[in-house]
């Protein structure tokens, strides 16, 4: 039974989804604390082509957008995932506005970045 479950979760989701290191409304000392639990656990020397780019910058409503990318999924289904944070600067350190995983399909009609399950 415990196998059936745990096949049922890596078809629903990918195999590879990392925990959020944090969450909305969450405060961390330094932007570090948000992206050092994915770059811990980047496997570089892992297969097929594995990358992590981290990016940084103001967005709309001039709050920072952290965007976390990994991509390069040896899997038939998921060709990476990504974590977005929003986050804005106060006395204590840097808070989490909005915290959102989403992962990039292979195959299907959406190619494109999406919080569904890629199928």
């Amino acid at each position: 039974m415990l196998r059936l479950t745990a096949l049922a979760l890596c078809i629903g989701l990918p195999c590879h989804a990392q925990d959020f290191g944090s969450s909305v409304g969450d405060v961390v000392p330094s932007l570090s604390d948000l992206t050092d639990p994915f770059v811990s656990a980047f496997e570089y020397f892992g297969e097929g082509r594995p990358a992590l780019n981290i990016s940084m910058a103001p967005n709309d409503e001039n709050y920072l957008e952290v965007i976390i990318e990994e991509t390069g999924f040896l899997d038939d289904s998921v060709e990476g995932q990504r974590a977005i944070y929003v986050v804005t600067r106060t006395a204590e350190g840097w808070e989490v506005l909005q915290a959102e995983i989403q992962q990039r399909c292979y195959r299907g009609e959406n190619r494109d970045w999406t919080s569904d399950p890629c199928l």
